[in-house]
């Protein structure tokens, strides 16, 4: 049949309060406001886009909004799926009190899907994803990898079950993080995600 072409729109505003003392004279706030659309154009292809505007905080009585948006494309059949996304925007990260430059990244995905295993499980994929970070097309050696893998596990009873490893790499000029100060260092990382789905 065919697939849905009418878009599908997801909208959110997120708040946050301000530390006390910032030198601001709201201190609640829209710091994010999420816009996603998507399509699927045929069964089992979908096109999305999604745009976040969203404040920083730089420093008392100084609030900075970026714009940051992705592209991404879903193709999902029985037996595998693959997920491109894209990402451009101003960076947020800051060279002195001044952003320098645009940021830009792409995320990767392919898993293979295996109905059925065993009695009470659903469906197993395996995975393996990878990302790219560049911080600014202004400045050397500030890229950001992720490599990674793990498996996602259906069970009848709706629930999810997903094991994930990451091993991210920052080159030599990664800078801090805008938020601890603190420079960012070579990674090892496991996730444990448990989802459920209530009707």
């Amino acid at each position: 049949g065919a697939g849905s072409v009418k878009p599908q729109i997801d909208v959110g505003l997120f708040r946050a309060e301000l530390p006390t003392g910032a030198g601001i004279v709201a201190d609640n706030l829209v710091r994010d406001v999420y816009v996603r659309a998507r399509i699927e154009p045929i069964p089992g292809f979908q096109v999305g886009g999604t745009l976040v505007a969203f404040t920083q905080v730089r420093f008392a009585g100084d609030l900075r909004t970026r714009m940051l948006g992705s592209l991404d494309v879903a193709l999902s059949t029985d037996s595998f799926r693959v997920w491109l996304e894209g990402f451009a925007g101003r960076t947020p990260f800051f060279d002195g009190t001044e952003s320098v430059g645009a940021l830009s990244a792409l995320r990767f995905l392919a898993a293979p899907r295996f109905d059925d295993p065993i009695d009470w499980i659903a469906r197993v994929e395996p995975f393996v994803m990878v990302s790219a970070l560049e911080l600014s097309d202004e400045r050397q050696d500030d890229r950001g990898f992720e490599l990674g893998g793990g498996v996602a596990a259906y069970f009848r009873k709706q629930v999810r079950l997903q094991l994930e490893y990451t091993r991210a790499i920052y080159e030599d000029n990664f800078p801090q993080d805008p938020a601890t100060g603190v420079s960012f260092l070579d990674s090892h990382s496991i996730r444990l995600q448990v989802g459920a789905r209530f009707r």
